[in-house]
């Protein structure tokens, strides 16, 4: 049985190589990712947050989504893979920071969030 450091180190190998394709057509994973957007910002308009983290984001699809109907909010993209961090960081999106880093061990004080939501991808939401 594999360890926790052991499947972090597989994530990184194939999100590594997954990152020039994530947000086309031919990502599997973003396909059915991409599919939770329209009730994930559904869910978002329904609370008043100014800050969000996306806990596994990728390349940054659902911050680019999501700062493009409101840039005025401070996003906070987190990946364990690099590449996907660079990826997203090429974008050049105002007021979004983006972050390597594990999920689990980031330092982020979630209860201190106004709302969390867990769907493929993890949002959280600050007032």
């Amino acid at each position: 049985m594999k360890t926790a450091e052991q499947y972090k180190k597989l994530t990184i190998c194939e999100f590594t190589k997954a990152a020039e394709i994530y947000e086309t057509d031919h990502a599997g994973i973003y396909e059915m990712c991409k599919d939770d957007y329209p009730y994930i910002e559904s869910e978002l308009s329904r609370i008043e947050y100014q800050d969000l983290l996306d806990c596994g984001c990728g390349t940054g699809p659902m911050i680019s989504l999501l700062h493009e109907k409101d840039s005025t909010k401070h996003y906070v993209g987190l990946d364990l893979t690099p590449r996907m961090i660079e990826v997203a960081e090429a974008k050049n999106l105002l007021g979004v920071e983006w972050v390597v880093g594990d999920c689990d061990n980031a330092g982020f004080n979630v209860e201190k969030l106004e709302a969390a939501r867990k769907f493929r991808m993890h949002l959280v939401a600050k007032k």
